[in-house]
């Protein structure tokens, strides 16, 4: 609420309802859709993914009031997969899962990050 630029409401059924009214109001009158990044996703326990159902239904019958991402291990896509979290799984537009590195791009993402430091170690002003 707080990027939204509300003050969140105390109670959580108030901040639901607030939330609601905030991206009606993006998404009909200023013509946005927010996008929401949930990084290490993979860490959000049980009550956490119900909330994200909870966004993800607002509007279903219409529109979506927004996008979200997210972002996490591949225990995420196990967690979703779970029956329990099925409602959220189903909702689920697009997935997608990068594979590890080869040994090879390991080496070669290094390797580029050590010379770029070296870069700006050698152009850094010298110290008296």
């Amino acid at each position: 609420m707080h990027e939204l630029g509300y003050q969140p409401r105390f109670y959580r059924g108030d901040a639901k309802r607030q939330l609601q009214k905030a991206l009606a109001i993006l998404t009909d009158n200023e013509k946005k859709t927010p996008v929401v990044i949930v990084d290490e996703a993979h860490l959000l326990s049980r009550e956490m993914l119900e909330e994200i159902r909870f966004l993800l239904n607002l509007r279903m019958d219409s529109y979506s009031a927004m996008s979200l991402i997210l972002v996490g291990q591949t225990e995420l896509r196990e967690t979703l997969k779970l029956q329990v979290n099925k409602a959220i799984w189903q909702r689920v537009d697009m997935r997608f899962h990068l594979q590890a590195l080869t040994r090879e791009e390991t080496a070669a993402y290094i390797n580029k990050h050590l010379a770029t430091v070296k870069h700006r170690v050698r152009s850094l002003p010298m110290q008296p």
